[in-house]
């Protein structure tokens, strides 16, 4: 019997599942083991986020999320950002997402005032304003992106070019 205090024991028992690609049950039992043993940490949080935000179960990833959140001694990644603010968006805490993403772009630029959302954080922000209705915000959002990719295109990079008719095939412009 796996000791419920050995917090390494459970994340190597985790590891070992996902490996393996053990169904979902068995790794979301794992995870349970790793939150017992360790219910403060952070990775542990946002381990059962992910796993609830491929299953489906957007308000309840959303709790992880925030809860990581919190948990967290840094500033998590883009990446995680994205994923917390696409649990919001699915769940239908349009609100929420958009107050997550500002919040994270403005300490993206206390660090550099220049700093701006990554591509697929942007274009996160001019999904939701889509969903909202709110068409003055989803077209400044849409011009921010492909301002951005026209600079980029200009400069010669070639995915750029790939990117900028993408979007416009997406949302129907140019």
């Amino acid at each position: 019997k796996l000791d419920d205090t050995n917090a390494h024991a459970a994340w190597m028992l985790y590891g070992r599942m996902v490996r393996r690609g053990e169904a979902t049950a068995a790794v979301g039992a794992a995870l349970y083991r790793v939150l017992r043993a360790a219910p403060t940490d952070a990775r542990a949080r946002l381990a059962v986020a992910d796993l609830l935000l491929n299953q489906g179960e957007y308000a309840f990833a959303a709790q992880q999320y925030e809860a990581a959140l919190l948990l967290a001694t840094q500033t998590p990644g883009p990446a995680t950002i994205y994923r917390m603010v696409l649990s919001h968006t699915a769940a239908g805490n349009n609100d929420t997402a958009l107050q997550l993403l500002s919040e994270y772009e403005q300490v993206l630029r206390a660090g550099d005032p220049e700093a701006r959302l990554s591509m697929d954080l942007e274009l996160l922000r001019m999904t939701v304003y889509s969903l909202l209705g709110d068409t003055t915000r989803t077209d400044a959002s849409y011009g921010r992106l492909r301002a951005r990719l026209l600079r980029e295109a200009e400069a010669g990079d070639a995915q750029a070019r790939v990117d900028l008719a993408r979007l416009g095939a997406m949302v129907g412009r140019e």
